[in-house]
């Protein structure tokens, strides 16, 4: 059956044929739609879909049930559904799926002037209905890219009001303003378009204190300044610095376009300690094109890698993006999940070749995270990118090297127990979940103790914090020989490997 249906994501999952909504059904099938949609043109197999569908309870029959699901949705939705290798694909124009236009929207916008800009903007933000996929449960498969389109969203809505801003049109956005520094109260570009708009309507008091109330919250409840850019802005807006009257150069949109085209996923906690670690993987990716982290089970391979990848992301010209590779079956899959990674397109064209292109002319960091299950995949395509042309930097993590050509190995250590960087991330994670919690004379050694007796594994320090809430220092340096009954029940919606110490000593993980 041949049609032609229009795809909605950015909201609600609905498909619609010409101006008539269609049925898509029930929770189980809207969520296999919406794994089809945020991969357009990939296969998916019928075990990656009942993951997303049903989590870690997979049903006896999960793989027939998939069948099924897909079998209905293509009564629905036609042959835009095909089968692809082992599994199936979607099979659409960019334009008939409301998440590719309003990426290319906002893409063709930051090329022109602000005029057409705000236009273009404004059209694209019109497609938003609310949070991406918002009806379905995905158990995390949806998690990343939902963030993505989040922060285009926000993203897009500080270019649309910069390009009012050039147009003199900052009476017409200070409601709107209003509204954004509530719902952002860390966002300095709100801020900062907020301060402006308020001084060029001659509101110059209001404008200073939008400024200190910002910085009064962010010394509150986070205990650090405003930037240095924001406070310049403060004191020009105190001077009548005559260049705030009118745009003084284009507004830079490069930073914040890397970080909006960046797949690298945002840490629900802050990292604590590393600093010695990042700076040295940084450099040595600064003279490497691939650089490996090794390491055992737990020591922070992937969170040092993802702060790796956040930090250079804004430097970057195309940004940094993120393969989850620890949910990846075999060698030939380590392609597709970088697709991913990427959000490339591919159709019915190699993926390979279609990622080659993709990279040939890009300035960007590609994280490949959990290597080792698949050693052989990744490092055929760590040579096949290498073999190419272009300004791309790789970063993988593994508990055993590539052994590819030109390859850097880091060996990621243990955290410092002698000058408490282990003490602090056990009172940072033990305070996340038991605010009272600290660390202080009462109790410091003990904690030290027990970090040293953890080997200064990250992940262990952090399971043991999760138990804070239950026991003392002191009570779990007591049971801590009996670590895999102590050192579980870790983050529940997190990867198998991080919930105990266990899975990951032995390997009993997806990856």
């Amino acid at each position: 059956m041949s049609m032609t249906v229009k795809f909605h994501v950015l909201g609600p999952v609905t498909v619609a044929e010409r101006t008539e909504s269609l049925n898509i059904g029930g929770t189980k099938q809207r969520t296999v739609l919406a794994m089809l949609v945020s991969r357009a043109g990939q296969s998916l197999t019928a075990d990656v879909l009942a993951q997303a569908v049903y989590g870690d309870d997979l049903p006896t029959r999960s793989r027939r049930l998939i069948q099924t699901y897909v079998s209905t949705l293509r009564s629905v939705v036609g042959d835009t559904i095909a089968k692809s290798g082992g599994g199936w694909s979607l099979v659409v124009d960019r334009g008939d799926v409301d998440l590719f236009r309003f990426e290319d929207l906002y893409h063709a916008a930051m090329g022109l002037g602000p005029d057409d800009a705000s236009a273009m903007l404004s059209e694209a933000l019109s497609m938003w209905r609310g949070d991406p996929y918002c009806d379905v449960e995905a158990h995390g498969a949806l998690d990343g890219e939902i963030t993505r389109l989040v922060e285009l969203h926000t993203s897009m809505l500080q270019a649309r009001i910069d390009a009012d801003l050039d147009l003199g049109r900052h009476n017409a956005v200070i409601g709107e303003l209003e509204t954004l520094v509530v719902e952002h109260p860390y966002q300095e570009h709100f801020r900062a378009q907020h301060m402006l708009a308020l001084y060029r309507a001659g509101r110059q008091s209001d404008a200073l204190r939008s400024f200190s109330g910002m910085r009064q919250q962010l010394v509150d409840e986070l205990g650090v300044d405003p930037s240095v850019e924001l406070q310049d802005l403060e004191r020009r807006i105190l001077e009548h610095d005559g260049s705030l009257e009118r745009q003084s150069e284009p507004p830079r949109q490069g930073r914040a376009r890397a970080e909006v085209l960046s797949s690298v996923p945002i840490p629900a906690t802050a990292l604590v300690g590393r600093g010695v670690e990042l700076a040295r993987i940084q450099a040595m990716l600064s003279e490497r094109r691939l650089v490996t982290l090794t390491g055992v089970g737990g020591c922070g391979k992937t969170r040092l890698a993802i702060e790796v990848a956040r930090r250079m992301q804004s430097e970057l010209e195309h940004g940094a993006y993120f393969a989850d590779l620890s949910i990846v079956a075999s060698d030939e899959d380590v392609v597709s999940a970088v697709v991913e990674a990427l959000r490339l397109y591919v159709g019915g064209g190699d993926p390979l070749v279609r990622i080659l292109e993709f990279l040939a002319d890009k300035q960007a960091l590609l994280v490949l995270d959990n290597c080792e299950h698949i050693i052989d995949g990744c490092a055929a395509f760590a040579e096949a990118v290498l073999g190419q042309r272009g300004d791309w930097r790789v970063l993988a993590t593994s508990r055993e090297v590539l052994g590819v050509a030109g390859e850097q190995v880091y060996g990621v250590p243990r955290m410092l127990t002698d000058d408490d960087e282990a003490v602090a991330l056990f009172a940072a994670r033990a305070s996340d979940l038991t605010p009272d919690f600290v660390v202080d004379d009462s109790n410091r050694a003990t904690v030290r103790e027990l970090c040293e007796r953890l080997d200064g594994m990250p992940l262990a320090i952090e399971l043991a914090a999760a138990r804070a809430a239950v026991m003392s220092p002191a009570e779990l340096l007591d049971r801590i020989d009996d670590r895999f009954r102590i050192l579980s029940g870790g983050r529940r919606r997190g990867r198998n490997r991080h919930r105990t110490m266990e899975a990951t000593s032995t390997g009993a993980t997806t990856c």
